[in-house]
């Protein structure tokens, strides 16, 4: 679904812009297909966004970064993308902003030494509670 252009476009900045319409189409379509609870919805809609995102990504990899002009680009652009789509893709990319945006968002992905695999858990509320036993044990061994 997230890498099928007849329900979702890659024109969009993040899975954030895309449009409430197309993702109840979206849930619609997978729902005709599999017998779901409604409770699964949140959960289909994450895998959705994940292979929608992971599919830009190998697309920008694979035919806009790898080519040094737009003759190239178009030539090997990717079957399964309308080339008017491609185009637009290959213009947004290629906007300096952006550029610069998305090298700055490498090198900070570059930087990182643990990643976050916690879910909606962060690191600074786990911090918190450790200090917290730290200070239960500490006033109950000092007891």
């Amino acid at each position: 679904m997230g890498r099928n252009s007849d329900f979702i476009t890659l024109m969009y900045t993040s899975w954030k812009a895309v449009p409430l319409k197309v993702k109840k189409r979206i849930w619609k379509y997978i729902n005709s297909k599999f017998i779901l609870p409604k409770e699964g919805k949140g959960w289909v809609m994450t895998g959705v966004r994940e292979a929608w995102k992971g599919y830009k990504t190998r697309i920008k990899g694979k035919h806009f970064e790898r080519y040094n002009n737009i003759e190239d680009m178009l030539k090997n652009r990717p079957l399964d993308i309308p080339e008017v789509q491609f185009q637009k893709l290959i213009a947004y990319w290629s906007i300096p902003s952006v550029k610069a945006l998305s090298r700055l968002n490498s090198e900070n992905r570059k930087k990182q030494q643990h990643q976050h695999r916690m879910g909606p858990i962060s690191f600074a509320r786990v911090r918190n509670e450790m200090v917290i036993i730290l200070i239960f044990y500490k006033f109950f061994l000092v007891v």
